[in-house]
């Protein structure tokens, strides 16, 4: 029986779920497991920094460097693991090489990227062995194995690559672990010894892989390659999710949980058993990631928030139907109505994902994502730039289209893409749609632009905020709502393209109150008039009343009873 071994993971300075099960199952075995997060602030893999390359600051980045050294040559390992994804790809390469001189062990690289381009990895001097597919059993099997290499055996281990003599050894691409109840729960310990204020929201995964196959996506090279294995969507049993939920609230305490499946909960029997059991067993608000595809049905929507869903990351990428096409986008202009009406109903926090970049999409593209949007006002647009990955199929359209040329693809796989998908990604429009980034972004600052599926269809009305009488109050709520059937967008004193000035004069001052964190004026109600001049109403009868107010339909979308009022 081979020795216990000293196994090492090096990996940014956040919290990786893959690195977290790879280290709980060689730690399951015997083997001593230590994790080393590398915190680089100025690194340029999310946002560039400027300063990045200053004295000061590389200074301290040295600094931070030796003492994270010191402290892995004291461990003394005998592996060195390096989780990569293409962003990463450069610093794993050279951390690997400062560690290999340092310690003397073997590296061994793992991730999408490896699968995706393990020919060019395995031409990396820093990478020793090159691990594909899920590695959590080759990586046991390296360990077993490991002294025996070192003296030139051969590894025959399925998805494990090497170079000896000038020679690259393939196994094959790995596997797609079938039987994923059968893993124990991820080493969250030794990610919260180094970042304490990670355990407030505890992240976890139902599944592994993804329906779907958009083209901007690791999921349209990794399903090709593992489909024939079985499933690659794969999903665990709700009694699995349920045990390690339950062990996490006991351990850790969690304020939250977040689901970061690839598609949460495509599965509607199993969402209706997991709904019921975290409620009556959990009981925690929890956040996920999902597709329109899934919040299409009022019903899953509806259990999901009876079991604790507070926020929902969704997908859109684009609204042009014929975008869609191109890139594989699953969902339909329809689902996303009902996705977003429902959630609105419902009041679900949510988020959209929105691309800027995808090749043939033009101005009137951004503006009537911008205008579907407002309609159904979600909590956030997250806007992210194309930005093109090893192997993935929108590379041809991008090719089809000019936007890369032959000679860029050897730097998207060997990791020299240096662009942000943050902040321009490889879109040649981003300077000329810096605008659009800015607009989506503050889109819940816009004026509403239409009522369906929104969250609140009814003009403003009174809510009984000052001691007028119910008369006078009825009174001006009539007036109102007949002059919001005749606004006007520029009427003065009034927000352009709203109606909505400022509002009567309260018989008594009230004291400044806050709600969802806009300041009330003092002294005011919070009914906002109709613009000037108005137009007297002759009769007050409520039939007079409802013949000069048009159908809910068709008026300005405005707060709902449950909503603050926003007067500018």
């Amino acid at each position: 029986m081979p020795s216990p071994k000293r196994v090492t993971f090096i990996y940014r300075n956040y919290e990786g779920l893959g690195v977290g099960y790879l280290a709980s199952y060689v730690r399951s075995l015997g083997h001593q497991v230590q994790l080393v997060l590398y915190p680089d602030p100025w690194s340029d893999t999310y946002v560039k920094q400027k300063d990045k390359d200053s004295p000061m600051t590389g200074r301290l980045q040295s600094r931070v460097n030796r003492q994270l050294l010191r402290e892995i040559v004291d461990f003394r390992p005998d592996l060195l693991c390096f989780s990569t994804v293409t962003d990463d790809y450069r610093w794993c390469s050279e951390t690997a090489l400062t560690l290999k001189a340092a310690t003397g062990a073997v590296t061994v690289f793992g991730g999408v990227h490896v699968t995706s381009v393990p020919e060019r990895v395995a031409l990396n001097p820093a990478v020793d062995l090159l691990a594909l597919g899920e590695g959590e059993r080759a990586l046991a099997q390296v360990l077993e194995q490991l002294d025996d290499w070192k003296t030139g055996a051969d590894l025959k281990i399925a998805g494990i690559w090497y170079r000896r003599d000038g020679e690259i050894h393939q196994n094959g691409k790995g596997e797609a672990i079938q039987d994923l109840d059968n893993l124990p729960f991820p080493a969250k310990d030794l990610f919260y010894q180094r970042l304490p204020g990670l355990a407030r929201t505890y992240t976890a995964t139902t599944s592994r892989g993804c329906p779907y196959q958009c083209t901007y996506c690791y999921n349209a090279v990794m399903l090709p390659i593992y489909r024939s294995q079985g499933k690659w969507l794969r999903q665990r049993s709700v009694d699995n999710v349920i045990e390690e939920l339950t062990w996490a609230k006991k351990t850790y305490g969690p304020r939250h949980f977040l689901f970061m499946d690839d598609v949460f909960a495509s599965s509607k029997k199993w969402v209706e058993e997991f709904a019921q059991r975290y409620k009556r067993e959990v009981d925690v608000p929890f956040a996920l990631i999902t597709e329109a595809v899934v919040l299409n049905k009022e019903e899953t929507v509806r259990c999901l928030k009876e079991a604790g869903l507070v926020n929902v990351q969704v997908g859109v990428q684009t609204v042009n139907e014929e975008s869609k096409k191109s890139i594989d986008r699953p969902e339909s202009r329809q689902q996303l109505h009902n996705a977003f009406t429902f959630m609105n109903k419902y009041k679900v926090h949510y988020q959209v994902d929105h691309m800027l970049g995808i090749p043939g999409e033009t101005d009137a593209d951004q503006r009537l994502a911008l205008e579907f949007y407002n309609e159904y006002r979600p909590d956030i647009v997250s806007v992210f730039w194309l930005k093109y990955y090893p192997k993935l199929p929108i590379i041809d359209l991008a090719m089809e289209k000019g936007i890369l040329k032959a000679e860029d693809l050897e730097d998207i796989e060997e990791g020299r893409n240096e662009a942000s998908y943050l902040f321009g990604g490889n879109a040649p429009e981003f300077k000329k749609w810096l605008g659009y980034n800015f607009l989506f972004g503050w889109l819940n600052f816009l004026p509403r632009t239409g009522s369906r599926g929104s969250r609140s269809s009814s003009p403003p009305r009174c809510r009984g905020c000052c001691r007028r009488s119910s008369a006078a109050r009825t009174s001006e709520a009539a007036t109102t709502s007949a002059a919001w059937s005749g606004r006007s967008s520029t009427s003065r004193g009034s927000w352009p393209g709203t109606g909505v000035g400022s509002g009567p004069a309260c018989r008594r001052p009230r004291r400044r109150t806050a709600s969802r964190g806009q300041s009330r004026a003092r002294g005011r109600c919070r009914l906002p008039t109709a613009p000037t001049p108005l137009t007297p109403i002759a009769s007050s009868s409520a039939a007079a009343r409802a013949a000069r107010s048009p159908p809910p339909a068709s008026r300005p979308p405005g707060p709902g009873p449950d909503e603050p009022d926003f007067v500018p």
